[in-house]
């Protein structure tokens, strides 16, 4: 039969294929079959779970190792800022000290040359008072002999009372300026901007403060020194005088009789001058009115008057 032939066919055939199956399956298993997967053992277990292990052994060794490595570079950050900003605090500090030394070169340069200046200018002005120095001798002896014949005449009726003979023989004195008007500045002997040194007191007020002869004396001839601006000089009985410089203006004149406490003018900023301000000076008998290196103590005089300022 047609049939049974086809099978006897595909029987035959199939024999064939499966008899060739088995001898080559010997060599290379037959992948044509579909078989079942042995059974895998669970992640973790076995020899795949002690490489997962070493694996995840070494992965937090150098997780470990980076973070370490990270802190360490955080803390050489740090300490490098630390060291950072304290070199920048001593560079900063050794920039101060230079500006403050620089600063301090410049002051002392520039006081140096305020003071050559001055001294210059005020060589200038003893030069015209050392050559007035007889005329100003002869203008004191004049004053002198003056007010000697003015004490002989006291109580004769020759207008000079017993009051006024107290400042001729040096017995009173006053202040300069009116008490609660002016305050102490700089004394006689300090040294600064001033030519060499200061050479006589000052009396800081404001313009237009009234000046008073500290005690009775002649008025002679303001003195010839630029550093003075408007002056007035006055002669005593003890053989000395007084210089009141710096003023806005006088309002007495030479060889005129004062009395103490009498306003001879008001304080200014005439002459080389800082500021308002009255210079009081005083030169002892012998000295010349104007020579300011000659000059003496103010403060000494006033006391001597029973003044303190």
């Amino acid at each position: 039969m047609v049939m049974g032939g086809v099978w006897l066919t595909s029987s035959a055939s199939a024999h064939q294929i499966d008899s060739k199956a088995q001898v080559a399956s010997g060599a290379h298993p037959d992948t044509t079959r579909a078989e079942p997967l042995p059974d895998t053992p669970a992640y973790g277990t076995g020899a795949e779970a002690k490489t997962a292990e070493n694996a995840d052994d070494h992965l937090q060794r150098k997780s470990g190792s980076v973070f370490t490595s990270r802190d360490s570079l955080a803390s050489r950050n740090a300490v490098r800022a630390q060291v950072n900003a304290a070199l920048g605090d001593q560079l900063a500090m050794d920039r101060a000290n230079q500006l403050q030394a620089t600063g301090e070169q410049i002051d002392v340069a520039a006081a140096t040359a305020v003071r050559d200046v001055r001294d210059k200018a005020m060589q200038a002005d003893l030069a015209k008072v050392r050559s007035e120095a007889s005329r100003i001798a002869k203008e004191k002896k004049a004053a002198l002999a003056r007010l000697k014949q003015m004490r002989s005449r006291v109580g004769s009726g020759g207008g000079v009372s017993s009051k006024d003979l107290d400042g001729i023989n040096m017995n009173s004195g006053t202040t300069p300026l009116p008490r609660g008007t002016y305050r102490v500045g700089a004394h006689w002997g300090m040294r600064g901007l001033w030519a060499r040194w200061h050479t006589g007191q000052d009396f800081g007020a404001p313009i237009g403060t009234p000046i008073r002869a500290v005690t009775n004396g002649i008025v002679g001839k303001p003195t010839s020194g630029g550093w003075a601006g408007i002056n007035v000089v006055i002669h005593h009985g003890n053989g000395g005088s007084t210089l009141y410089a710096h003023m806005s203006r006088r309002v007495v004149s030479p060889g005129e009789f004062v009395k103490t406490g009498q306003v001879i003018g008001y304080v200014g900023m005439t002459g080389r001058t800082f500021g308002a301000h009255l210079h009081f000076e005083y030169y002892a008998p012998g000295a010349t009115p104007g020579d300011v290196y000659t000059s003496s103590n103010p403060m000494r005089f006033l006391a001597a008057l029973g003044v303190r300022p």
